[in-house]
């Protein structure tokens, strides 16, 4: 359903007044007289209804019920008390409802069931009530000086005879074309000099909508448009003359957007369809075309009183100057709609305003690029380009949609009638003496223009493909020399910033930022992706390594929303995403035959051709390359060529590059078709790698080439890897292993970012030795944190802590990936990039961290919730005094108050528990010398775990490590003695499980920990707070800390959010990772003091010993 504003505008006493009502489809309250209140939601069709009604009105209410209807209808309830107001102004004067929406919208419109008298007169009889469709930002087209000269009347017999005759003689000079085919009406057009088209026809219906009828044949307004837009030169005014003649009752006003696509092309447009037009009112509508009551009085969209509906202007006398600015516009629109088919949709998806950039501007005397809030300032790009004489470089990555933006800008400045915009490449600009050469030789009707008097102020020059002529240099010398005549014109030049040479002195940067996550949803919204798709899947996409920077670049967004639209899930390998896009980009018309873009011919040749002719091209280069090359290249392929003739006989080659670069878009032309390149880099690396998965021997090649040249072929070899077997994936690994040290850049590079690799595969490139005693995390954690001097990139870097991530469920390692990952976010690590910029690697790190547990398995997680959630324990809020006299560390006791409760875990997380996080840690079970066997331990608490894994468990599953103070207040549950039980051993002995006091192996606990709960549990259902294992705390551990909390301390636990890289009160983080950290309760090991409530010891976070577990905690209630 469009989405339309509605305006209502009175003139009264001359003043205007307009109420703009809110979109619809939206509900909207309404008070009704027994106090309820009543939904009511407006759509098109209760639109349709209330105009309806207001036509089978006497014209003596008319207007009354016009204020009527929109109060009960429309209005939202705080617009009730004003209904007399409302109803005095509607009756006062005149007024005009608009239906005002954007372009596509407004031509999706139902236009056959506008009631234009249906049940009545036409509304545009009623003399207070006028219909206003209106499209922002489109040109008003210029009406002719006057009548036609010489019309092409083209007339259809239908069921009765059509008085083709006297319409003609109505019209003056004119040739008549009886039930002409398409075909004969644009062959007449081309070779006659006609200035008005004049269709004079029934309307008709086809499976997809309103048609004109010619006998047999149905032509669509599309079919229509298309035809016109191929003629050289089209005529000056296009009139339908639509005569009932049998047609259903709403198809004769079928073509509102017929007229709205000829608007677009410069035409002025009018439909005169009025529901029982005869054929004496066709005659009269012809006069009234020749004698100019069509022209002069008619405002654009109007329904006037002869039912006539116009998209055009009632300006007469139009300049040269102006004639050639409409005929300029009309051929840059048409360059936009020449693009790629893809980057046509993500042009037509995209306004300026969405578009943010960040300003760098430079140190110049120049009014605007003074202004106060631009530099350094991530703004939209509208913003920045209203002040004259602005000089800038526009850099962005490839896939940023460059060009489709500077064609969007020429089409958005023009359409505003204030500006005169002038788009050109770099590579056209040649060894132009002046920008106005330039200018005259690509858009000879600008140039007319701007020699007419045209304010040179009111001038933008826009530079595309800085990054694709052989001398950039060059190229930005000439640039800056003919920017010198400009005046007060702005330039803005675009590439990437790879392509750019530094410095541009006296430009300022616009350098262009990668979506956002709310234009990300923005933009799969215009692309006619769902609200549903967008929740479930945007997110998903987000957590995954590769496809998260798809999705900030706009023309890969692009392709992931045809796979959207069309499968409804997103793959989650990158390689599979880019299969199943280009294969909907092949066959899109087989999926939708009604779609009106071009059809991909022989799209399994054209698939077979790229993937041919990708390699070859790379080996050459980087691209662009020459028209040439690409011909050269393509014919190498016989086979290939033998496909393609079939479908292209003659100049085989250079056809298909034509053809398939417009209607599929992954090989463009550049520089006016002088080159060709991928519109964005992985394009072509994902085409290479198919030709690579399929040829082992081109594989082989490929591995020297990539030794020689690996920035250039490390994410094609990537995408080789993730798309092979298994075996044949480690084989090609194994050979860039076999490279030496020669290889090992490149090895890293294509481990970073493949794909579906082994485990095992990336610890033995990255020699992380498995185990779990502390040297052997420690070593995997000195290779972790120096992964990102190893590689010198810090973009690889972020790939390969990733992969490791991926590899591993050990907590601890997942904990020193995500660590690395923050420093490079934070740009604690130094280091560049070799692609990209140092903010994309820190955006992608980012990422990268927010989403290092989300490869783990979310069933097992779900299971672990359901065998926690019983032991779940209310702490309630209170005080109570910590700390004791028995030892220094422990001292002075202090009162501690906690301002709301707390939920904790009843007892120590266990071997059970650990095991659906952790799978392999199953192997750090010891059997205690025989005396509890490791297949008997599930229900023991969990050990050998370090302070690190134990917080990346407890982040899994959306809790936290205790804060010592809440640890002893839970362990307390009130009490004060040495124990919750009491002050003696014996007491002690009652509740949990100790070594003796000797530390002779004879205590209770007998050399090994139990299961967890055998003992009783605290007041507030806490087991094993005394013995069995140590217990993690959050806090570091400080000897002093007590002294500081003399005072007093006071807690809120619903106000700490333990996480790794935020500070939290009483040093629970520290910039020193290896920092020691807080344990409690004591241990099956410990003497009986070890186990007293106020005891406080430590060990280092990376430690991991036989007597240290952990439980959690929650902070809400609710997460219980």
């Amino acid at each position: 359903m469009p989405t339309v504003v509605l305006h209502l505008t009175r003139t009264i006493s001359g003043a205007q007044r307009t109420l703009e009502l809110p979109s619809y489809p939206v509900k909207y309250h309404r008070h009704l007289a027994d106090g309820r209140v009543a939904e009511v939601t407006l759509d098109w069709p209760a639109l349709v209804k209330l105009l309806g009604e207001l036509n089978d009105a006497p014209d003596a209410t008319r207007a009354l019920g016009l204020g009527r209807a929109l109060r009960a209808a429309l209005l939202p309830s705080g617009w009730e008390h004003e209904e007399a107001s409302l109803v005095e102004a509607l009756t006062g004067g005149e007024a005009t409802l608009v239906i005002r929406t954007n372009a596509d919208e407004l031509y999706a419109l139902p236009w056959e069931a506008m009631p234009l008298g249906l049940n009545g007169p036409p509304l545009a009889e009623v003399p207070k009530l006028t219909v206003l469709y209106h499209e922002p930002g489109v040109r008003t087209p210029l009406a002719p000086d006057g009548p036609p000269r010489a019309a092409l009347l083209a007339w259809s017999a239908g069921e009765k005879k059509v008085p083709h005759q006297r319409v003609a003689e109505a019209l003056g000079p004119t040739r008549t074309l009886a039930e002409p085919s398409l075909d004969q009406l644009v062959e007449a057009l081309r070779i006659g000099e006609h200035d008005a088209l004049v269709l004079l026809a029934h309307g008709g219906r086809t499976e997809s909508g309103v048609a004109l009828r010619w006998g047999d044949e149905r032509v669509t307004p599309a079919q229509l448009v298309a035809a016109l837009r191929g003629l050289p030169r089209l005529p000056a005014q296009v009139v339908v003359l639509a005569c009932r003649a049998g047609a259903e009752r709403a198809e004769s006003l079928g073509f509102g957007g017929f007229g709205l696509e000829l608007h677009r092309l410069g035409v002025p447009f009018v439909l005169a369809s009025r529901w029982n037009l005869s054929f004496d009112g066709a005659v009269a509508l012809a006069k009234g075309l020749r004698g100019g009551e069509l022209r002069g009085g008619l405002r654009a969209g109007t329904v006037n009183r002869l039912g006539v509906m116009a998209f055009g202007s009632g300006v007469t006398g139009a300049t040269a100057s102006r004639r050639a600015l409409s005929a300029y516009f009309t051929a840059l629109r048409t360059s936009f709609e020449a693009l790629p088919w893809l980057s046509n949709q993500l042009g037509l998806a995209r306004s300026l305003s969405e578009v943010c950039v960040r300003v760098e501007v430079c140190e110049t005397a120049r009014p605007h690029e003074q202004r106060e809030g631009l530099g350094g300032e991530s703004v939209a790009l509208d913003t920045v380009l209203g002040p004259p004489g602005g000089r800038w470089v526009m850099l962005g990555e490839p896939g940023s949609g460059k060009s489709t933006l500077l064609r969007r800008l020429a089409l958005d400045l023009g359409a505003g009638g204030e500006w005169l915009p002038v788009l050109l490449h770099a590579g056209q600009l040649g060894h132009a003496t002046s920008l106005d050469v330039a200018i005259k030789a690509v858009w000879g009707e600008a140039a007319r223009a701007l020699s007419a008097g045209w304010p040179r102020s009111r001038l933008v020059v826009l530079v595309d493909g800085l990054d694709e002529v052989g001398e950039p240099r060059a190229t930005r010398t000439r640039l800056q020399a003919l920017a010198a005549d400009l005046g007060d014109a702005t330039l803005i030049v675009a590439g990437r910033p790879e392509g750019a040479p530094e410095p541009w002195p006296g430009f300022g940067t616009l350098q262009l930022q990668p979506l956002s996550e709310p234009e990300q949803e923005r933009l799969l919204r215009k692309l006619g992706v769902s609200e549903a798709l967008i929740q479930s899947q945007l997110p998903q996409m987000r957590a995954h390594t590769r496809l998260r920077e798809l999705v900030s670049r706009p023309l890969l967004l692009t392709l992931a929303a045809l796979v959207l639209r069309e499968d409804g899930v997103l793959p989650r390998k990158r390689a599979q995403l880019y299969e199943r896009a280009i294969t909907i980009l092949l066959h899109r018309h087989e999926l939708n035959p009604d779609a009106p873009e071009d059809v991909v011919r022989a799209p399994d040749d054209t698939l077979a051709a790229l993937r041919s002719l990708a390699p070859r091209l790379l080996r050459r280069g980087e691209g662009p390359w020459t028209r040439e090359v690409c011909v050269e290249l393509l014919r190498e392929d016989r086979a290939v060529m033998e496909r393609l003739r079939e479908t292209w006989p003659t100049s085989t080659a250079l056809e298909f590059l034509r053809e398939s670069g417009r209607t599929l878009g992954l090989l463009t032309p550049q520089a006016g078709g002088l080159r060709y390149g991928f519109p964005h880099r992985t394009l072509g690396e994902y085409l290479t790698s198919l030709g690579l998965v399929a040829d082992a021997a081109a594989r082989s090649s490929a591995v020297e080439e990539a030794l020689r040249h690996p920035a250039r072929w490390a994410e094609v070899l990537a995408l080789t890897v993730s798309q092979l077997p298994p075996a044949e994936a480690d084989g090609l690994v194994r050979a860039l292993v076999d490279a030496g040290e020669a290889g090992r850049p490149l090895l890293l590079r294509v481990i970073a970012s493949a794909e579906g690799l082994s485990p095992e595969t990336v610890r033995g490139v990255l020699k992380l030795e498995v185990g779990w005693d502390k040297w052997k995390l420690l070593a995997r954690q000195q290779v972790i944190e120096e992964i990102p001097a190893l590689v010198k990139d810090l973009a690889v870097a972020v790939g390969l802590l990733e992969q490791v991530a991926k590899s591993t469920t050990c907590g601890h390692d997942l904990f020193w990936a995500r660590e690395v990952l923050r420093r490079i976010e934070r740009g604690e690590v130094a280091g560049g990039v070799l692609e990209g910029t140092v903010e994309d690697a820190k955006r992608a790190a980012k990422g990268a961290a927010d989403n290092v547990l989300s490869h783990l398995d979310p069933v097992k997680r779900a299971a672990l919730l359901a065998l926690l959630k019983p032991w779940w324990r209310p702490i309630p809020a209170g005080s109570f005094d910590m700390g004791s006299d028995e030892d220094d560390a422990e001292k002075p006791i202090h009162r501690v108050t906690f301002t709301s409760g707390f939920q904790m875990l009843g007892v120590p997380v266990t071997w059970a528990m650990y095991r659906l996080f952790d799978p392999g840690h199953d192997a750090a079970r010891s059997d205690f010398g025989g005396k509890l066997p490791s297949e008997a331990q599930d229900e023991a608490p969990v050990y050998n775990v370090s302070w690190f894994a134990s917080v990346m468990f407890a982040e899994w599953v959306g809790a936290r490590l205790p804060l010592e103070p809440e640890w002893e207040y839970a362990c307390r549950a009130g009490t004060k003695t040495r124990f919750w039980s009491g002050d003696a051993d014996e007491d002690l002995a009652r509740v949990g499980w100790t070594n003796d006091a000797a530390w002779s192996g004879e205590g209770n606990a007998q050399g090994h920990p139990h299961p967890v709960a055998e003992k009783p549990a605290n007041a507030w259902g806490l087991h094993d707070v005394h013995g069995n294992v140590y217990e993690w705390c959050a806090d570091v551990y400080d000897g002093d800390a007590y002294a500081l909390r003399a005072p007093g301390l006071t807690v809120d636990p619903w106000a700490l959010t333990f996480a790794v890289g935020k500070t939290l009160p009483m040093s629970t983080e520290s910039a020193d990772r290896g920092a020691s950290r807080v344990l409690r309760s004591g241990s099956w090991n410990d003497r009986p003091e070890g186990a007293r409530s106020a005891s406080r010891g430590s060990y280092n976070a990376f430690d991991s010993f036989r007597s240290v577990g952990f439980r959690l905690l929650l902070s809400s209630p609710e997460r219980a």
